[in-house]
């Protein structure tokens, strides 16, 4: 498994260096929801197709009712390398645990691996 520092800095010296992007993604949310123990970033068909709407996701199932005012929405600009862009993250991530990323993918975060793979899988972002 391959393990980084916040920073981007891999434990191991056999590992190459973390790709820019990540460092502004997921460090940021790491390091800014420091109470979490895993983050899931996927683009999964069904990530996209939500994220793709203008409406985002509705509550027209009971799968998504769910989710209804418990999702986030982050206006995702392409590649974000910059640092200044880990802010607009973390506030449009707010006290949400699911932020969908226009025109991406989503974002999932918890306290443990389990639990944020049940939230992405029953989520119908993470619906096949």
């Amino acid at each position: 498994m391959w393990k980084y520092k916040l920073d981007g800095t891999p434990v191991r010296p056999d590992i190459g260096p973390m790709m820019e992007a990540v460092k502004t993604i997921h460090a940021a949310v790491l390091e800014g929801r420091p109470e979490i123990g895993c983050k899931m970033h996927t683009h999964t068909p069904s990530d996209i197709a939500v994220a793709s709407q203008k409406c985002g996701l509705l509550p027209i199932s009971q799968h998504a009712v769910i989710f209804h005012n418990r999702v986030g929405y982050h206006d995702f600009k392409g590649f974000e390398l910059e640092k200044g862009m880990r802010n607009a993250l973390l506030e449009d991530f707010g006290d949400k645990s699911v932020v969908i990323m226009r025109n991406h993918g989503a974002l999932v975060i918890a306290p443990a691996i389990a639990e944020a793979f049940l939230k992405h899988h029953n989520s119908p972002a993470g619906r096949r």
